[in-house]
C-alpha cells in the first residue's frame, strides 16, 4: 500500500516537473522566435540602409564622370584655339625670345590637351564605355615606335632606353591606338622617375595564345603605402615631388588598367620599395574576343 503510495506521488511529480519543463521549453521557443524575428528585421533594415546607400554613390559617381566629361569636353575647343593660333603666329615670328614663349605657350597647351583626354577617358571609363576598336596589326612595330618615340627623352634625362631581345613579326587582335596609350604611359613614367644613369628596359615574349610586356627601371620605386592603389583614379605617388605631381591627374595608370581589361588582360606593378626600381607588366591574349565599340574602316598593320 504505501509503495503504490510513493508510486502514485512519484508520478504526479513526474507528470508536474514534465509540464513545467513542457512550458518552459515553450516560453524559449517564443523567446528565440521573437529574437530571431527581430535580428530578421534589424537585417532586413541593414541591407536597406546599404541598397541607398549604394544608390547615392552610384547617383554620385554617374554626376561626377558627367561632370568631368563636360568639362573636358567644354575645353577642348578653345584650347584646340589656342594651338591653332600658337602654330600660326610661330610661323609669322621672326624675333627669337617671341618664338621661346610662343613655343613655351604651345607646349603648355599640349599638356593640357593631353590631361583633358585622360579626363575624358577617366570619365567614359567609369560610365562602363570605354571605346575598343580591335584590329590585327603587328605588336612588335608598337614596340619599336615607342621606344624609337622616347629614345631622345630618355638621352636628353641622361636615362639609357633599351630594348630587350624580344621576338619579331608578332601579330595581336587588339586596338593599337589604345595599347599605344598604355605604353606610352608606362615608359614615360618610367623615365621619369628615373634619375640620371638609370636605365628603362621594355620587353615582351609570346606564352602560348598570351603576350606578356615588361617595362622596368631602376628608379625611385614604390613605397609599400601605394602599391595597393597604384591603379586607382586620381591617386598619386606619396614620394612624388610637388613637380612631378602637378604634371599630371594620376589617371593614367587607371586608364592603362581599364584598356588591359577591355583586351581581357591583366596588368600588375612589384617594387621592393624606395629607390629600388619598379616592374610594370601586363598581358594581352593575342587573338581576344572584344566587343569592338565602331567598326574600324579598314585592317592597319
Amino acid at each position: 500500500m504505501i509503495l503504490n503510495i510513493i508510486l502514485i506521488i512519484c508520478l504526479i511529480v513526474l507528470v508536474f516537473l514534465f509540464r513545467r519543463c513542457k512550458c518552459k521549453t515553450k516560453e524559449q521557443y517564443l523567446k528565440e522566435s521573437q529574437t530571431r524575428e527581430k535580428r530578421i528585421k534589424y537585417l532586413e533594415q541593414a541591407v536597406e540602409r546599404i541598397a541607398f546607400r549604394y544608390r547615392q554613390e552610384a547617383r554620385l559617381n554617374e554626376s561626377k564622370s558627367k561632370f568631368m566629361f563636360m568639362v573636358a569636353h567644354d575645353l577642348r575647343q578653345p584650347l584646340t584655339a589656342v594651338q591653332g593660333y600658337t602654330t600660326m603666329l610661330l610661323e609669322d615670328s621672326k624675333d627669337e625670345q617671341e618664338k621661346k614663349i610662343l613655343h613655351t605657350l604651345d607646349r603648355s597647351a599640349a599638356h593640357m590637351g593631353t590631361l583633358l583626354a585622360d579626363l575624358v577617358d577617366a570619365s567614359i571609363s567609369a560610365s562602363g564605355h570605354l571605346k575598343i576598336n580591335p584590329y590585327k596589326f603587328m605588336y612588335n612595330k608598337l614596340i619599336d615606335e615607342i621606344c624609337a618615340q622616347y629614345e631622345i627623352i630618355a638621352q636628353k634625362k641622361g636615362v639609357t632606353l633599351r630594348k630587350i631581345n624580344y621576338p619579331s613579326d608578332v601579330e595581336i587582335y587588339g586596338d593599337r591606338e589604345r595599347l599605344a596609350q598604355v605604353l606610352n604611359n608606362l615608359v614615360s613614367n618610367a623615365i621619369k622617375f628615373t634619375n640620371m644613369g638609370g636605365v628603362v628596359e621594355v620587353s615582351y615574349h609570346v606564352e602560348g595564345n598570351r603576350i606578356r610586356t615588361f617595362v622596368r627601371d631602376n628608379g625611385k620605386g614604390i613605397v609599400h603605402v601605394d602599391k595597393v592603389k597604384i591603379f586607382e583614379k586620381f591617386n598619386q605617388a606619396e614620394n612624388m615631388d610637388d613637380e612631378h605631381k602637378s604634371l599630371g591627374w594620376g589617371l593614367g595608370l587607371s586608364i592603362a588598367q581599364d584598356i588591359i581589361q577591355a583586351h581581357k588582360g591583366g596588368i600588375w606593378s612589384q617594387s621592393a620599395g624606395l629607390d629600388k626600381g619598379t616592374l610594370f607588366w601586363f598581358f594581352l591574349p593575342i587573338n581576344p574576343v572584344i566587343e569592338s565599340s565602331t567598326p574600324p574602316s579598314s585592317n592597319k598593320k
